[in-house]
């Protein structure tokens, strides 16, 4: 030692510590050993078709599945390649391995929508981590759950929104609703209330109704709701306008801070 500084030398059998493979460490499970869960990469939603892939990193496994698909039903059948489908289907898979245990099922779903629909956003403007996939999302038919985390809500903050769904042709519409959460902890509020138009085209619009908030602001349930009015009209058009709630009040801990606005999907019937 020089200068307070500690030396090491290694010699002698340490220097080779490790070296040789047969004296390392092994990390192994030899008990109840599980084929590993397949992978299904599929669309979620689909317009005209779609090609389902399986597979699972385990070597020389059989990959086994069940399938429901329009009329078809399928159980247990053995995955030898891509599948292509033209209809909504729901796909149950596994993997099997002499010496080990089937792995675990998992569960994937493919939902046909109506491809002649679009969405336009005319007011308003979603967070980047808070896009669900784009303003598509609000017409992919895909609902959200009550976790704002899960990617399938879009979020605007301090503001109000406001989009033209345009649905391909003059339909007849029975329903519009806008999908709505609310979890007040992390400032995601109800928004004060959503109103509805029809145009045939897009420039004379006639008002279809408002729905408010069916719950109080402060009300601290996880909770999603449709904000959404019964008509009867046609029209190719339909406009959306949510009221978001604005700066939170004082009972909040976030006082003067600016609301969150979560949507998942516009439902037009």
């Amino acid at each position: 030692m020089a200068g307070g500084e500690l030396e090491f030398t290694m010699t002698g059998q340490h220097k080779d510590f490790c070296m040789d493979p047969d004296c390392r460490p092994v990390s192994s499970i030899d008990d109840f050993k599980i084929c590993p869960v397949p992978t299904i990469d599929v669309k979620r939603t689909f317009v005209k078709s779609f090609t389902l892939n399986i597979a699972c990193p385990e070597p020389d496994v059989r990959i086994k599945y069940d399938l429901e698909c329009g009329d078809i039903s399928l159980q247990g059948e053995t995955y030898n390649g891509p599948l292509d489908f033209e209809e909504s289907a729901v796909i149950t898979a596994w993997a099997e391995k002499t010496g080990l245990e089937s792995s675990p099922r998992v569960v994937a779903e493919s939902l046909k929508i109506d491809g002649s629909r679009s969405v336009e956003l005319v007011q308003g403007e979603y967070a980047n981590q808070y896009s669900a996939g784009g303003q598509i999302a609000l017409i992919d038919f895909l609902r959200g759950g009550e976790e704002f985390k899960t990617g399938e809500w879009q979020g605007y903050q301090g503001q109000d929104m406001e989009v033209i769904v345009d649905l391909g042709s003059k339909k007849d519409i029975n329903y519009v609703g806008l999908g709505c959460l609310q979890d007040i902890r992390p400032w995601i509020v109800y928004p004060e209330y959503v109103e509805f138009w029809v145009s045939s085209d897009k420039k004379d619009w006639k008002r279809l109704g408002k729905a408010d908030s069916p719950v109080a602001d402060n009300n601290y349930e996880k909770q999603h709701t449709d904000f959404g009015v019964n008509v009867k009209t046609s029209g190719q058009y339909v406009k959306v306008f949510a009221k978001g709630y604005g700066e939170l009040a004082d009972w909040h801990l976030g006082a003067g801070g600016s609301s969150w606005l979560f949507v998942d999907e516009i439902v037009i019937k």
